[in-house]
Order: C-alpha cells, then sequence, then structure tokens
C-alpha cells in the first residue's frame, strides 16, 4: 500500500488525514522531519532557484518512499516545481491539496476593516506534465 510524504509548512488537519486515508488509499503519513520544515521554509527567495539546497529534500524522499508513493507539497514555488518534475522522473505521486476560500470582512467601529480568510480543504489533486 502507498504511502503519503509531506513537504508543507503546516500540520494537516484532521479532514485533510481522513482524505488522505480515504480518497488515495494510503496506509501512513510521513512527515518532514523537523530540521528540514524549518529549511523548507527558508528556502531564499534571492537569485537563481539554490538547488544544492533541494538535496536533502530529495535524500529524504527517497530514503522514505518507494514508487508509486505519494508526495504532498506547498512551499516555493521554483522548489516546488523542480521536485514535483523530478519526482515524476523517479515514479513517485506529486499532489497539492486543493481548497475553498471564504473571506469575512468585519468592520470595527473605528473604521478599520478586519479580514479574516478561511481555507476549507476539498481534495486532492495530481500534479501531470504536459504533453504535446
Amino acid at each position: 500500500m502507498a504511502r503519503l510524504l509531506t513537504l508543507l509548512n503546516h500540520t494537516l488537519t484532521e479532514e485533510q488525514e481522513q482524505s488522505a486515508f480515504t480518497t488515495l488509499g494510503i496506509t501512513e503519513i510521513l512527515v518532514l522531519p523537523s530540521e528540514l520544515a524549518s529549511k523548507w521554509g527558508k528556502i531564499s527567495p534571492q537569485g537563481d532557484l539554490p538547488l544544492d539546497e533541494l538535496i536533502p529534500f530529495q535524500n529524504w524522499i527517497m530514503e522514505n518512499s518507494e514508487p508509486q508513493d505519494y508526495v504532498l507539497f506547498q512551499g516555493e514555488m521554483g522548489a516546488t516545481f523542480y521536485l514535483v518534475t523530478w519526482l515524476l522522473a523517479q515514479n513517485r505521486i506529486p499532489i497539492y491539496s486543493t481548497t475553498e476560500r471564504k473571506v469575512i470582512e468585519e468592520k470595527a467601529e473605528d473604521g478599520t476593516l478586519r479580514k479574516i480568510n478561511l481555507f476549507k480543504h476539498v481534495c486532492y489533486r495530481r500534479y501531470v506534465m504536459y504533453v504535446s
């Protein structure tokens, strides 16, 4: 049975976990170790994508997954794109979570406006490659 590895800056909600078990048919969720999770959230936005900084993530994925395991991403866009394309070549299944978003606006007596963003998990989607 397949496993789910997560490369996220946050923890999964209970709803996301249940959805993973029921819709993906996984048997286990593996969370990025805290040291790597901290690095995942701090990939430099300056200059070219630092590919050498992605090697520890690639190593962790390969050490903890087998072909047809799922890898859930959310993070720096270039790093995500790079690792998604790499995972497809490694016969892993890169996925992301879709959400419905609701914004609540509250106007205070002093005229300030407070916005609250609510996110609700909908489903998991596979990243797919364009084929011409």
